[in-house]
């Protein structure tokens, strides 16, 4: 149950603000009793080119919807803020993120990850994946998981690179996204690489911006 999820993580965190993507606006409806206060969310068709691919899931596509719920913005609202913010002084022991084991034999448990963790990891993998600016990601991996989050999205927008994001696994659309988008880089489980190099008619697709 993803309301619950949510619930559950929100508690144990004692979160206040979530950023989220619209699909879930009826469960962040009911979040609103007190368990979280700020609300920011997404559509992720306001980044779809005029002409998508085929084959994307319909909460990729769909419309943005209003947002006017209590303590509810627009993602795009809250980029267009002019608003300014006292920002805390870094501190490399302080906690930068906490992602969620998947809580197999029992409720999830937090991981925290202090800046020194964090940067070390995105850093050093950047520089030996060789990340730059003209550096295109096809992101298939969950951001929740620290790959995704560290490597792959944080390092990514450290190094100024375009990250095309799936929000599930589609074999044919990742294929498409590659050769379309002339990804240059894929970081993916092998489970995902086994199920592209046996698709059908491969040998026909222009995978080589990744080489």
């Amino acid at each position: 149950n993803v309301f619950d999820e949510i619930a559950y993580l929100a508690q144990d965190t004692g979160a206040r603000l979530i950023i989220a993507g619209q699909e879930r606006l009826n469960d962040l409806g009911r979040l609103a009793d007190g368990t979280l206060s700020d609300f920011v969310v997404a559509a992720y068709s306001d980044y779809l080119p005029e002409a998508p691919p085929a084959g994307l899931p319909a909460e990729v596509t769909a419309p943005a919807q209003p947002v006017d719920g209590p303590g509810m913005v627009a993602w795009a609202t809250a980029l267009r803020s002019t608003g300014a913010a006292d920002l805390p002084a870094p501190d490399p022991a302080a906690p930068s993120t906490m992602p969620y084991t998947s809580g197999t034999t029992g409720n999830p448990k937090g991981c925290v990850h202090v800046n020194r963790s964090t940067m070390t990891t995105a850093v050093a993998s950047t520089l030996w994946l060789g990340f730059t600016e003209a550096t295109v990601q096809l992101v298939t991996l969950p951001l929740f998981h620290v790959t995704g989050m560290h490597i792959c999205m944080i390092g990514g927008l450290m190094r100024g690179g375009t990250l095309h994001l799936m929000t599930r696994w589609n074999r044919d659309l990742a294929i498409d996204l590659i050769e379309g988008n002339r990804a240059t880089t894929w970081i993916a489980i092998s489970a995902m690489v086994i199920d592209v190099v046996n698709a059908d008619a491969l040998e026909r697709r222009d995978l080589s911006s990744l080489a």
